[in-house]
């Protein structure tokens, strides 16, 4: 059984294809492919976020742009389960991935966003941030090497109206006591 990994996965049949990529030479071309999988926990260095997550950068990216939560991200990624088995890789699938940053598992949502083009980071992500509660999926900490390649502007979320305290003067008020 093929399981996609990320949960993401609405991606599966809701507009994960694959956008043009701006240099796909450079980019079907491993950076640094693991030989054996990474350390179940993470280092004494790793950051630490309140939530969990642990990440460790493997490869510094460039430039102040990061990922925001309407966009999305080309990435290539591999995953191992907490018995330090690989079980899951974009390059099973061809090579990178795009993703929306909010689609994605949670642990992954919350790294995006500090990441830089170019940056390569290594995750260990607990269960809480992963695929809590979903049968099939993997228990315990995940450990994901992701790669960030491109971010993928996305519509800029809509503004909040000016006066939102009380419906307007000429709603007519339904017998729910909501404005229509």
């Amino acid at each position: 059984m093929v399981f996609v990994w990320l949960g993401l996965f609405a991606f599966v049949g809701c507009g994960g294809a694959k956008a043009p990529a701006p240099d796909e030479h450079a980019l079907n071309k491993p950076t640094t492919p693991l030989a054996a999988a990474p350390p179940k926990s993470p280092p004494a260095d790793a950051l630490r976020s309140a939530s969990g997550l642990a990440s460790k950068t493997l490869k510094l990216g460039h430039g102040e742009q990061r990922p925001k939560p309407q966009d999305k991200v080309r990435v290539r990624f591999t995953a191992w389960n907490e018995k330090g088995k690989r079980a899951d890789s974009s390059e099973d699938r061809g090579g990178p991935e795009v993703f929306e940053v909010t689609g994605v598992i949670a642990g992954w949502t919350e790294a995006l966003q500090q990441m830089q083009v170019g940056e390569q980071r290594r995750l260990w992500v607990p269960d809480k941030l992963s695929y809590p509660g979903r049968p099939g999926a993997p228990r315990g900490v995940v450990v994901f090497d992701l790669e960030l390649f491109e971010i993928i502007a996305g519509a800029p979320p809509l503004p909040v109206p000016e006066d939102v305290a009380a419906a307007p003067v000429a709603a007519k008020k339904t017998s729910s006591g909501l404005a229509d």
